[in-house]
């Protein structure tokens, strides 16, 4: 999937961490090196694929946590000038509480401030990430770049096709 050129951040509290409620007992902030093992964990229980993540495990990557326990986290690798939102994942007790979302707005806008033109996702919850404005594209036109991603060859022929933004995207509408 690759993201429309023009998407708005998703709708509701969770999207602007800024409007959370104030009681909200977790918070979002830059992975650290120590939080790839419980990262891993999460993304092997989700049946989401793990391999690379350690080889951009930086400051590419956020995590969620409550109470000192990451319970969520999502990455933009780059490549060139393009980014792959990947491994986002949120344990289980945690979903539906507006934390992937947070996650992925977060990461988004974390691209546009990093200069990255367009940002893709492999997926198989197209639904979800549309919110974001992503939409289906043919694997044919993904950039060369992204093929080097450990996640890209990693995908079985029949995944689904990628998502990211339109073709016009520049840096400055990534959200």
């Amino acid at each position: 999937m690759k993201q429309h050129r023009d998407s708005q951040p998703a709708a509701g509290p969770a999207a602007n961490p800024v409007n959370r409620p104030k009681n909200d007992p977790w918070s979002i902030r830059d992975a650290r090196p120590d939080d790839l093992a419980v990262v891993g964990r999460l993304l092997q229980q989700s049946d989401l694929p793990a391999q690379g993540v350690e080889d951009y495990f930086n400051s590419s990557y956020t995590v969620a946590e409550c109470a000192g326990r990451v319970i969520g986290s999502v990455g933009v690798e780059t490549y060139g000038r393009y980014g792959l939102l990947r491994s986002l994942v949120v344990a289980p007790e945690w979903r539906r509480k507006g934390i992937g979302q947070t996650l992925t707005d977060h990461r988004l806008r974390w691209a546009r401030q990093h200069g990255l033109s367009d940002v893709f996702l492999i997926t198989v919850e197209p639904t979800y990430f549309a919110r974001f404005g992503f939409e289906s594209v043919a694997r044919d036109p993904v950039p060369q770049e992204l093929l080097n991603s450990p996640e890209y060859p990693a995908i079985r022929p029949h995944s689904p096709a990628p998502l990211a933004p339109a073709p016009e995207t520049s840096a400055e509408d990534v959200h």
